[in-house]
């Protein structure tokens, strides 16, 4: 095959080919370009300038009413004389405001001038001539302009950083984990800084450009080289160069004329942290764009030393991919980085800026800074062309001494004027005192002071209650909407007019919300600055007094501060386990939890990048591109101490996903909180196999056993045996035993111990061995140590509780007789004096006990305590040191003793002794809990920035409030003359039906399950189990069974299944921040109290299976429905409570009622109307149906998703539901655009 070109063709052959392929150049040469101005391309940024001169040159026009002048620069205008241009150079001087001093510099002015008259040349084709612009530059350095506003001359600051600067940076960078979401985002952070303070390049050479948004445009794959160089010296070791082509440079962007390469190579050992190679290796191996290679090892030491230079070549597919790269959401919640997205200088600028605040610099680093360090480098190591060709200066041009060159030098003065030459470590000094002044602890937000004090300000108390407003309107609006008769012949034209009114009051409300959103934002960025420059200001003084930082008051048991991972070795902590032994308990023994090993992904890369242990380059840089490779992408969640997912985000215990986009939904569970409970009941079967194993068969020695020469190999029927001779001690005394005593053989003898509260304590202690069906493991939240009680007894758990009592509250212990300030400490009350704020891990400075503790995010460090039981000295000390885990738990904690103090007449007394002899009413001894102990009585927030709890409602008596929403519906009592009950009254009130109720128990021992009740009948009557089928049980006098088994009187048929204590279940869950269940949502509204959530769910539950969640609703659209079906359909809704009440009076007629027909007063029983086409599972109502389609498994039967809907008429009698309906082309899908008459009608 001839390997030529094409045939030889003519000028104009050619051209008549192209326009034939192209419409545009035919039409040119076929009606001319006459009468058609031409200007030429010009870059985005340039454009916005000239957008922006044009707009000031309109203000300029409004503003001069001497003359006219023509507003709009376009072909036509009129140029404007020297007079006009002289009287807008006056206007841009006072108008514009200006970086340095309040109004433009002179640079400023001219630079505006300059783009003016090049404005005029674009878009008039007026060139502005020579003598104007020579008129116009010497009135602005005339006594005339300058006498009424003299511009400066100077120029801004221009920071220079350091190498020292950026090493801090990398190692505060390596240690953080709140700022980045994503591994590789935290990675290329530091390659970006580290490649500008390496090339000196402008940052939208290497990432996309500010001026050049959503170009899309930096660095590429295409743009970077792999070249591999055979090393003389060692042939398995070859070296690597990175060559790097800056394609992007500025004003000359896609020029290849002016595209530039740099080589960078590998940094010596022990520099791979700042190794700019290394960190393009991992982001290369990321991105799997090598061809031929899949790990470093083999570009490092490949298997066949290469024997001549050559480049590793780079797939196709990701030439066109940027290096560094943005994030974005995907579909599964998590962030991940996008495969087409460039990173923006925008994103890096604000990362960049939160680090150096985080880490408390005294000025915000840009990425110039990084260039200007690079300019200073290359004055000292290059000629004067090489450096102006890095730095893309036009050769001969002062660029670089006034806005590049350092200002302050670095050099040992001292040590060249005497001794001759620099003292390097002296130099260092000086570098590091040239270096940004960083301080730790600088601040980065509000403390709680500050943000009550914002809180506090006037304009927001306002906006705030027109907000609330606001909302009360939206509300009245829904339940107008609601309350028309659907009845009504011109219903449809009033619905509709309510629903535009419900829009506009909904903007209204978004509106000042959104508005008082960004003044909230605007004035915390304010306030955060100031508070920043009050702290520098401050430094001098505090460093000379020794004075600490201001903080909030630590906590008497507080978390210990982050190790610097960067600067020292820092070993994953491994909780202890204490494990007691031998007769007495003398012997303990140290252990680590078995089987567990917390990941610090951090840690481990700090330890490769700063103290590789070989002297091996090849293989430091190895190690340190696998380390990048192996950490998990997304940082860990907070977990306990010596606790983590593993690596690929599994919970240890269990194996299930514990990425944080996993347990979103999970309510109060968090991934801190499973992995310690999973942890927990692993190392509990741990220990009972350990236990298990251990055991030595054994004989009873039971005095008068018939089963006393038995030998008991398995230790679970030892201990079923000896439990019950426990069980016999615990009867009552008969005539036939009167004495129920201990009859263990004991030295020769038998025991005969008769009184005894813990018998299993008993045998611990005096026998010496552990008769418990499960060994007991308590877990210390203070110090975090597992403590395992193998022998029974507790001593070891119950010594190391008392430990930390005489340690946090013994000094407490004593009550005083005069009374103490109880002014509260540390907290903050919000304007409306609803709630109190304070800081999470802040104490009360040592003068009081710390009951709160510090949980967040499910962990619990440390644990808080409850002050009722902690000073309560009839309890063992186990119960009085119990060691809360959970907000929840605590907080129903709390409610037990609040509900037993309502219905004391008298004062109440704190339970803290150190609080002194003050007694206080109840709504006083509520907020004294609250305000002053920071005890959560009433509820509060989770955040981990700034924590609030609920101030009790004044005790004042207050009307109860009509509900927010139509419940003319629900038939609720008629209002007594004790509905206005103040809180404690009603309180008191419930309390005694409590206390009633109780007083009518019967304890007793059921003998379905085995268990022992105070009140055997509630758990018999309650019960749909076998418990009520047996309904068989023992009474129980003194905690002894007592007499033959019974049977409780049971009535009426059994309970159904239920979430909580009702009836009937409640299946209808609030999606806000209380997260309650109801039997009918509309029950939400009638407390005020409540949350102002808008969405709810209905759950479904199974007998034998756990309850499941369907999809949100929204409230008002769902209790609209049921109010437009209310009229012809009096049946009950899932989940309510009651019947509906027909909206239409019936109309008397003298014949009788068929009593086939449910009348009025009747309820008609409620029948499903969808049936699934392939489970044929029935379904009441489309929320059902919706809720059923979108939890399906991935093996379902009913993928399909194909429903039938009952035919209210038929002409064929025994045909009931409707042809088979599509579930994704169905109006009755939510997904689906409609509206709820549509829906409606469907249904």
């Amino acid at each position: 095959m001839v390997l030529r070109g094409a045939p030889t063709i003519t000028d104009t052959e050619r051209v008549r080919l192209r326009a034939a392929a192209d419409p545009r150049i035919k039409d040119v040469f076929a009606n001319g370009l006459a009468n058609i101005q031409h200007i030429r391309f010009l870059a985005p940024p340039t454009i916005e300038k000239h957008d922006n001169i044009k707009n000031k040159w309109r203000d300029f026009v409004d503003y001069y009413t001497l003359e006219a002048l023509h507003a709009e620069i376009v072909v036509g205008a009129n140029m404007v004389p020297v007079h006009v241009v002289k009287a807008f150079a006056l206007y841009l001087a006072l108008g514009v405001r200006g970086q340095i001093r309040a109004t433009a510099a002179h640079r400023t002015v001219v630079q505006y001038l300059s783009i003016f008259y090049s404005c005029w040349r674009r878009y008039a084709n007026k060139e502005v001539d020579n003598q104007l612009r020579h008129q116009v530059l010497e009135y602005l350095s005339s006594v005339d302009f300058t006498s009424m506003e003299a511009p400066t001359k100077s120029v801004r600051e221009k920071p220079i950083a350091t190498a020292l600067d950026l090493d801090n940076i990398i190692r505060f960078v390596l240690n953080d984990t709140t700022i980045f979401r994503t591994v590789r985002a935290r990675i290329q952070f530091i390659g970006v800084n580290v490649l500008a303070a390496l090339s000196g390049e402008r940052p939208g050479t290497m990432i996309e450009s500010t001026q050049y948004r959503r170009s899309n445009k930096a660095l590429q794959w295409g743009d970077v080289g792999f070249i591999i160089v055979p090393n003389p010296d060692d042939p398995a070791h070859p070296f690597l160069a990175v060559s790097i082509r800056f394609r992007y440079v500025k004003a000359h962007r896609d020029d290849p004329k002016h595209y530039k390469t740099i080589y960078i190579l590998l940094r010596p050992r022990g520099c791979r942290a700042e190794c700019f190679v290394t960190i393009l290796l991992y982001l290369a191996f990321r991105d799997n764009i090598f061809e031929h290679v899949a790990s470093p090892d083999e570009i490092l030491a490949p298997r066949f030393p290469p024997t001549a230079k050559y480049h590793l070549k780079i797939k196709d597919s990701v030439k066109g991919q940027s290096v560094f790269r943005g994030e974005e959401l995907g579909e599964d919640g998590k962030w991940d980085t996008s495969e087409t997205t460039a990173l923006s200088a925008t994103t890096h600028n604000v990362d960049l800026r939160k680090v150096c605040m985080a880490m408390g610099l005294l000025l915000c680093i840009n990425m110039y800074w990084w260039r200007r360090l690079a300019a200073n480098n290359f004055e000292n190591n290059m000629t004067e062309a090489q450096r102006d060709a890095m730095l893309n200066h036009a050769p001969q041009v002062s660029t670089f001494a006034i806005y590049y060159q350092a200002k302050s030098l670095t050099n040992d003065v001292g040590g060249i004027l005497f001794e001759g030459e620099e003292d390097s470590d002296r130099v260092k000094m000086a570098q590091t005192a040239n270096s940004i002044e960083r301080h730790e602890g600088a601040p980065t937000r509000l403390n709680v002071d500050q943000l009550a004090e914002l809180e506090a300000e006037p304009e927001l108390v306002a906006m705030r209650a027109q907000i609330a407003k606001y909302k009360k309107e939206v509300l009245d609006a829904i339940t107008s909407i609601k309350s028309v008769d659907d009845s009504l012949p011109d219903s449809d034209e009033l619905i509709a007019s309510l629903h535009g009114v419900l829009r506009h009051k909904r903007a209204q409300h978004d509106q000042l919300r959104a508005k008082y959103q960004l003044i909230f934002n605007q004035e915390v960025r304010l306030r955060v600055k100031e508070a920043r420059q009050q702290f520098f200001e401050g430094v001098p003084e505090r460093q000379i007094r020794g004075e600490a930082a201001p903080a909030p008051l630590p906590m008497a048991i507080a978390r210990p501060p982050l190790k610097d991972k960067t600067r020292e070795s820092v070993q994953s902590h491994q909780p202890r386990i204490i494990t007691s032994g031998g007769k007495e308990n003398t012997i303990t023994k140290t252990s680590f939890l078995a089987n567990v090993e917390a990941i610090d992904p951090n840690a481990r890369l700090c330890e490769i990048l700063y103290r590789f242990p070989q002297d091996d380059l090849v293989a430091e840089t190895e190690a340190a591109v696998n380390a990048y490779l192996g950490i998990p992408e997304r940082p860990f969640a907070p977990c306990y101490p010596g606790e983590s997912p593993t690596e690929d985000e599994k919970c240890p215990g269990c194996g299930v996903d514990c990425s944080r986009n996993a347990f979103r939904n999970s309510g109060s569970t968090t991934i801190g909180s499973h992995i310690h409970a999973c942890l927990f009941a692993a190392q509990q079967k741990s220990v009972q196999e350990r236990v298990e194993d251990a055991y030595v068969a054994s004989a009873c020695k039971w005095s008068g056993c018939k089963h006393e020469n038995d030998i008991f190999a398995e230790r679970p029927e030892f201990v079923e045996h000896v439990q019950s001779h426990i069980l016999t001690l615990r009867l009552a005394p008969t005539s036939k035993v009167p004495v129920r005593a201990c009859q263990w053989a004991l030295n020769g003898g038998v025991c005969l111990e008769e009184h005894c509260d813990d018998w299993e304590k008993h045998f611990a202690s005096v026998h010496g061995f552990n008769i418990r069906h499960k060994v007991e493991l308590f877990y210390c939240g203070i110090c975090h140590e597992w403590h395992v009680d193998e022998l029974g007894d507790r001593l070891d758990w119950n010594g190391h509780q008392w430990d930390h009592y005489d340690t946090q509250y013994d000094q407490f212990a004593v009550r005083p007789e005069t009374d103490v300030d109880l002014t509260p400490i540390g907290v903050k009350f919000t304007a409306e004096r609803d709630a109190v704020s304070y800081a999470p891990g802040s104490g009360l400075g040592g003068g009081h006990p710390e009951f709160h503790g510090d949980i967040r995010l499910g962990v619990a460090n440390p644990p808080p305590h409850c002050p009722w039981c902690v000073y309560n000295t009839m309890l063992d000390i186990e119960d009085r040191m119990r060691q809360f885990f959970s907000n929840r738990d605590f907080v129903r904690h709390l409610e037990k003793h609040i509900e037993e103090i309502e219905d004391q007449e008298d004062g109440h007394q704190c339970p803290v002794p150190s609080c002194g002899p003050t007694k206080f009413t109840l709504h006083e001894f509520t907020f004294h809990l609250i305000a002053f102990h920071r005890l959560p009585v009433c509820g509060g927030t989770n955040h981990t920035i700034v924590r609030r709890l609920n101030l009790p409602a004044p005790p004042a008596a207050v009307p109860v409030e009509a509900p927010s929403v139509d419940l003319a519906h629900l038939e609720d009592p008629p209002l007594t003359e004790n509905a206005s009950l103040t809180w404690e009254a009603s309180a008191k009130a419930a309390r005694k039906e409590r206390k009633a109720a109780e007083a009518e128990a019967v304890p007793g021992y059921c003998l379905g399950c085995w268990k022992t009740y105070d009140d055997i009948g509630k758990h018999l009557t309650k019960n749909s189990g076998k418990c009520r089928e047996k309904n068989r049980y023992h009474i129980l006098i003194n905690g002894a069974k007592s007499g033959p088994p019974q049977e409780w009187n049971l009535t009426g048929p059994p309970p159904a299944i239920t979430f909580g204590r009702g009836t009937q279940p409640k299946t209808h869950v609030c999606l806000g921040k209380c997260r309650k269940r109801y039997l009918d949502i509309r029950e939400h509204a009638k407390n005020p109290g409540n949350c102002k959530a808008d969405r709810f769910c209905i759950a479904a539950k199974v007998p034998g299976q756990k309850a499941t969640k369907g999809p949100p609703l929204s409230v008002a659209d769902w209790i609209a429905e049921q109010d437009r079906g209310a009229g012809s359909d009096p049946e009950f809704v899932q989940g309510s409570s009651r019947p509906k009440r027909k909206r239409n009076s019936r109309v008397d007629s003298d014949e009788e009622d068929d009593d086939d027909e449910p009348g009025p007063s009747q309820k008609r029983p409620k029948v499903p109307e969808f049936r699934c086409n392939n489970c044929s599972k029935n379904f009441f109502d489309r929320f059902e149906l919706a809720s059923h389609f979108l939890y399906l498994k991935k093996n379902s039967r009913c993928k399909d998703k194909v429903f039938r809907a009952r035919l209210l008429t038929s002409e064929d009698p025994t045909r009931v539901w409707s042809e088979a309906i599509p579930w994704a082309t169905s109006l009755l899908n939510p997904e689906n655009t409609m509206e709820d008459g549509e829906a409606n009608k469907q249904a």
